[in-house]
């Protein structure tokens, strides 16, 4: 393993304690993580700055690769963030920016991080990193089966993400928004989510609601924003490849960008919920 740059290791624990942002580590949490990583004994926090002190922790065993990796892997193992799937891709993407230029990567074998050796790369060079979902679905969803489902689509996602799916990514993507918008409008305002799912005949079954006609009642009724609006309609109609021949008819091949573009359209449209139904003006919950 190669040894980490000083300032590579200046940007992990940076990540490592996330000063805030939603996955911050105060500072009787620093050590935990890296005895829950595999040191033993790791030293107790000792006041100064977090980030600072993170970093010494990290230089100090900077040439004994299993130390590096054990706390690389613990900062993007889903067991570090109960309840919080997305939460370790997200990490793993901002960690993997600051590796690349030391021909490090971290991937997922199992669904468990393992630190791996690439070609040094510079990769998101002047780019904004990732939107993060600030939105906790238990928070915006009241009924528990129902958001026990989207909380394993999300997983579900973030694993296609991640291992080079990117069809089944979108898809369940397409599949995330449908599901936790139309819950949010039979939450609260069940009468029209009953209009809208009404039989088209007395007797007939009960009609779907597609993901157009939820994002429309979601944009007029102000829970989401213009933008998420008019990006979601790429998402919908990515989300239609779940059909084969809507792929093949225009012969389109998403690809790793095309997830993050619509990953960040189904974040931004979450957020826009939270932010409707969660939280007032001065971004607490009223």
């Amino acid at each position: 393993m190669r040894r980490l740059d000083p300032n590579t290791v200046r940007a992990v624990a940076e990540i490592l304690c996330d000063d805030g942002g939603p996955y911050e580590r105060h500072s009787w949490q620093l050590a935990g993580l890296f005895e829950r990583g595999g040191w033993r004994d790791p030293p107790a926090y000792d006041g100064s700055g977090r980030v600072r002190w993170s970093a010494e922790q990290i230089e100090q065993r900077v040439e004994d690769r299993e130390a590096i990796d054990q706390v690389l892997c613990r900062l993007c193992d889903p067991r570090e963030y109960p309840g919080e799937p997305e939460a370790a891709g997200t990490v793993s993407q901002a960690l993997n920016v600051v590796l690349g230029p030391d021909g490090l990567k971290v991937v997922y074998e199992g669904g468990r991080p393992r630190v791996t050796e690439i070609t040094p790369v510079v990769s998101n060079v002047g780019i904004t990193p990732p939107v993060v979902l600030a939105t906790d679905l238990g928070l915006l969803v009241q009924d528990e089966n129902i958001v026990r489902v989207l909380r394993a689509r999300l997983n579900e996602i973030a694993i296609c993400r991640e291992h080079g799916a990117p069809v089944s990514a979108i898809v369940g993507l397409g599949s995330l928004i449908e599901g936790v918008l139309y819950a949010v409008l039979l939450q609260h305002d069940p009468e029209a989510a009953a209009r809208l799912t009404a039989p088209a005949r007395e007797g007939g079954r009960p009609r779907d609601i597609s993901l157009a006609q939820l994002i429309t009642e979601a944009y007029h009724r102000g829970w989401i924003q213009r933008d998420a609006d008019a990006f979601s309609t790429e998402l919908r109609k990515f989300r239609n490849y779940v059909h084969p021949r809507a792929q093949w008819d225009v012969h389109d091949w998403p690809d790793a960008d095309t997830v993050k573009i619509c990953w960040e359209v189904a974040v931004a449209a979450l957020n826009d919920l939270g932010a409707a139904f969660l939280f007032g003006p001065s971004g607490l919950r009223p």
